[in-house]
């Protein structure tokens, strides 16, 4: 029985056809996707009836019918469900005119329309920027929410009656500034790189995408310093000449750096001269001590050497009968020293 009530309730769905259900409102961002939901609550659609249009009225456009036939503008954005009872649409690659009214249809007499709101690159930038003559500066331009379309993206500089278009898509230079413009290849991101700045690059740039734009005041300052070998390169080429200025500061570290060597050589002689100094005092002292020993060495020899001396006495006598030749012999009496058992006579 409930079998039977089953295939009844089934039957009678398909014969109704599909009931939808759809929101009435979606958002979307350029160069991203969005699916635009429509399915059956009840029953299946008939195939050969289901389609999507975009617009409708005197001028829709058929943006999608079975089995897959597709706009040419819309095509490879596009792609249905494949689940039973599922319309829903997914577009990817949004750009601003793809909002609008869409209407999804199950039949002639079963279509719901769903209103799509496609939202652009919301730009973000500073107001102002520094670089310096000879270097790089980046020009910060980048989409908060959603990312750009880029035929749309473009910088200017000055913008006005004179403007000149910096960059556009894809890689338009002007030649101006050939070889000097990078710009990010980050989605969303629309920075510009700006080599080897001049003076006369200063001024308002522009930032467009989607007909938001963000402008920033480039501000290029002169460098303050050279290095003497910039500086001797400048004034051969007939230049403008290093003011006062650069000169008292060059004469300052000159010198500082005279000064400063003169303080280490005094350092250095003085040290020489100390190590000279102490070197001779203890070859001195070598030598004293040397002489010292030597005499006293000398004196105990010598008296040693007198320790060593004694005298005697020899008497020669002859046998005389005489007192005359005897007194005579008397008063003939010799000394002799003995030094070291060595007799000597005197």
């Amino acid at each position: 029985m409930l079998v039977c009530v089953w295939l009844v309730s089934s039957l009678i769905h398909m014969i109704s056809g599909c009931s939808l259900s759809a929101p009435t409102d979606v958002t979307g961002y350029t160069r991203g996707s969005v699916v635009l939901p429509c399915y059956c609550t009840e029953g299946q659609p008939t195939l050969n009836t289901a389609r999507w249009i975009f617009n409708p009225g005197s001028s829709d456009i058929k943006l999608w019918s079975y089995p897959n036939n597709v706009h040419n503008r819309y095509k490879d954005r596009v792609c249905i469900s494949a689940t039973p009872g599922n319309l829903s649409l997914r577009l990817s690659d949004l750009i601003l005119r793809d909002g609008g009214t869409y209407r999804c249809e199950a039949s002639s007499s079963s279509f719901k329309d769903i209103s799509l709101t496609v939202k652009g690159c919301s730009l973000s930038a500073p107001k102002e920027v520094t670089g310096y003559t000879r270097g790089s500066v980046v020009l910060p331009c980048y989409c908060t929410e959603g990312q750009p379309t880029l035929k749309s993206a473009r910088w200017i500089f000055n913008p006005g009656p004179s403007d000149t278009t910096l960059w556009s898509y894809p890689n338009a230079v002007n030649n101006r500034y050939e070889d000097r413009v990078t710009i990010s290849a980050t989605p969303g991101n629309l920075s510009l790189r700006l080599s080897d700045l001049t003076l006369s690059d200063a001024g308002l740039y522009r930032c467009e995408a989607d007909g938001h734009f963000r402008d920033i005041i480039l501000t290029v300052k002169g460098a303050t310093t050279q290095s003497p070998a910039i500086t001797e390169h400048v004034s051969t080429r007939g230049s403008k000449p290093p003011s006062t200025t650069e000169i008292s500061e060059e004469l300052k570290k000159s010198i500082l750096y005279a000064t400063i060597a003169a303080v280490v050589a005094a350092v250095a002689v003085c040290v020489a001269v100390l190590f000279y100094c102490r070197v001779r005092s203890r070859k001195n002292a070598h030598v004293e001590s040397r002489e010292e020993q030597e005499m006293g060495t000398g004196e105990q020899v010598e008296e040693k050497n007198a320790d060593s001396v004694t005298y005697s006495t020899v008497v020669h006598s002859k046998t005389v009968k005489n007192t005359n030749i005897q007194n005579q012999s008397e008063n003939s009496t010799e000394y002799a020293s003995i030094k070291l058992g060595m007799i000597s006579y005197l």
